[in-house]
């Protein structure tokens, strides 16, 4: 696998994430989107005393980054594997009831255009499209036949 291939996703505005989300001493985020963890990582980096539950529909994206941020960032870390559009759910079959600030970076990422069955057109298999097979059992293929 290349450099490249190893980049999943390069996060955006992360001063601005910051800025605006303001991590504070104790403070508890949920990162709805987590991906790659960029702006997981920048939180943490931010504020020491900061926890995140790092939250994402596709499980891969969880298993390719967890060890390494669990590894850099103990007890500070939680991941939750499931979508932002059940966030309330998804916090309180974990026992959160507050917390103190919520980020959400919509879009596809790179890597998962190149690598996810079906999100490419310069490769040639079936179009499938979906960022979780486990939760969603029709394809963008049988939608469009």
């Amino acid at each position: 696998m290349s450099l490249e291939d190893m980049t999943y996703h390069t996060s955006v505005l992360v001063n601005e994430v910051l800025e605006y989300l303001a991590p504070q001493p104790g403070g508890l985020y949920v990162d709805a989107t987590f991906g790659g963890g960029g702006h997981t990582r920048a939180i943490l980096e931010h504020e020491k005393n900061a926890q995140v539950i790092a939250l994402d529909w596709d499980a891969q994206a969880i298993e390719m980054h967890r060890d390494a941020l669990e590894d850099e960032f103990p007890g500070r870390i939680r991941f939750v594997w499931g979508n932002f559009s059940n966030i309330t759910h998804l916090l309180h079959k974990i026992n959160v009831t507050q917390v103190s600030g919520i980020l959400a970076d919509f879009g596809t990422s790179q890597y998962q255009i190149k690598h996810h069955p079906g999100f490419s057109f310069s490769r040639d298999t079936d179009l499938d499209m979906r960022m979780s097979g486990a939760h969603q059992r029709i394809t963008a293929g049988i939608v469009v036949n």
